[in-house]
């Protein structure tokens, strides 16, 4: 059976601004819901400071900024897909979100081959974000299980970018994680 994922869905901007009403984290406990906006944003955040400390150049540096403020955009579709749902889907899950949206997609294939720094520090970003999250507003042993998993992700990420990009200090991104975290966490 052949499924046609290629759609023609550009999503609007008055669908754009549901990133605040979406939420993250349905299958871990959390103090406090956080929105797609909210987590986006703070991609950002973290996204600027990882560009600034890698000494990036303003183009480059400029291109991360619009990934991070837009890279999860789709889920304002879909939802916010659990991590072990993605990571079980592997790239069917990419392929499914660049679909729903034409623009999205020519912009993470332009990265993918143009620009595939852009696409790597964002995941950094990412996962920061969302370890940092799960460091304030976790609950029970399920949500520190999935914050050790991210950073064992993180981890990883920056391994691969070590080999990748060995031009750039990744000592230094580590370092920024543990900045941002409470001590003792």
């Amino acid at each position: 059976m052949d499924i046609e994922w290629e759609t023609e869905i550009m999503i609007s901007l008055i669908e754009k601004l549901r990133t605040g009403h979406v939420h993250r984290w349905h299958i871990v406990r959390t103090a406090r819901e956080q929105t797609l906006a909210e987590h986006m944003y703070r991609v950002y955040l973290i996204t600027d400071e990882i560009c600034r400390i890698l000494n990036l150049h303003e183009d480059v540096w400029g291109i991360c900024i619009i990934w991070a403020l837009n890279h999860d955009v789709p889920e304002v579709l879909v939802g916010d897909m659990p991590t072990p749902t993605k990571k079980f889907l592997k790239g069917a899950f990419n392929h499914i979100e660049n679909s729903l949206d034409k623009l999205h997609k020519a912009m993470y294939e332009d990265l993918k081959e143009n620009n595939p720094v852009v696409l790597d520090i964002v995941k950094l970003a990412d996962l920061m974000e969302s370890i940092d999250f799960l460091t304030l507003e976790a609950i029970g042993d399920h949500a520190s299980n999935v914050k050790k998993s991210l950073s064992s992700d993180f981890f990883s990420e920056v391994s691969k970018c070590r080999e990748k990009y060995p031009d750039h200090d990744w000592n230094k991104i580590v370092t920024l994680l543990s900045t941002i975290l409470p001590i003792g966490s």
